[in-house]
């Protein structure tokens, strides 16, 4: 129950940090490449999954064991072994991530983008004053009163 919770949990923080890493114009194709990617190795993991179940079940059954049940629990352990030892390398991967700032990733688009979006922000406050540095809501305030 755990894996099954927390797979699901795991992948949305990581495919979003994974497209932020992209410039704009690219993260339609970064999705489309990161699903992609998702759907291949989701089923090549489930084939070697499926794989060691079926090794395991026979090395039970090699070893003189009788048990269906039993050689489907030998089964599974390997192949919960080998779901283990895929999320012990992931989070081990995960730890090596550098965390770019935006700005730095790219052509420079996004930091101008940032930048030009910031000085009409301040002339848009500059524009909106009355020239004596209070703003027209402060001046219609002062006028009622007096």
């Amino acid at each position: 129950m755990v894996m099954m919770v927390g797979v699901p949990l795991a992948m949305s923080p990581c495919q979003t940090h994974a497209l932020s890493s992209l410039p704009r114009e690219l993260s339609t194709d970064g999705s489309t490449a990161l699903n992609t990617m998702q759907q291949v190795l989701g089923a090549v993991c489930t084939a070697v999954a499926t794989s060691l179940l079926t090794a395991g079940q026979a090395s039970y059954a090699a070893a003189g064991g009788a048990d269906a049940m039993l050689a489907f629990t030998q089964g599974s352990h390997w192949g919960f072994a080998f779901a283990l030892a895929l999320a012990v390398i992931g989070f081990a991967c995960a730890l090596r991530i550098k965390v770019k700032k935006r700005a730095n990733v790219g052509t420079g688009e996004v930091a101008a983008a940032d930048a030009a979006a910031r000085a009409a922000a301040k002339a848009s406050a500059a524009t909106a004053s009355t020239g004596d540095g209070t703003s027209p809501h402060d001046a219609a305030k002062s006028g009622a009163r007096a």
